[in-house]
This record gives structure tokens, sequence and C-alpha cells, in this order.
């Protein structure tokens, strides 16, 4: 991830916080999880909207529903 990814994918926490959307970011890890705590993208999301891999987000999804 570069900072025009984390840029997007803080326009996209921002337009999913204002729609009432919950955001799962699923299975950052290293390099681009470095990147998302330098970069304060971390700070945007909730504790809840970040998942270990993509099955723990997706029974969270199905879970919430």
């Amino acid at each position: 991830m570069d900072s025009s990814g984390v840029d997007a994918l803080k326009d996209l926490t921002q337009a999913c916080r204002k729609s009432g959307v919950r955001l799962l970011v699923c299975g950052l890890m290293h390099q681009p999880l470095d990147i998302a705590k330098r970069t304060g993208l971390l700070l945007r999301l909730e504790d809840t909207s970040l998942m270990p891999d993509l099955a723990s987000g997706l029974a969270a999804a199905v879970n919430a529903a």
C-alpha cells in the first residue's frame, strides 16, 4: 500500500461513516499495517472494523446482518 492507497481508504472510511455503512478491513499485515498506523488510517477505523483475515471479516458481516 502506498500513500494514494491510504488516501483512497481514508475517503472510503469517511463515505461509509456518512452513509451508515460498516467498513471491515481484513488481513492488514506487515507493510500495509505499518503504513496504516503511521498515516493515521487506523485511528479512523473503529476497533471492531479490523479483522485478522477474510474469514473473520465474513463471519463478522454475517453476524451483523
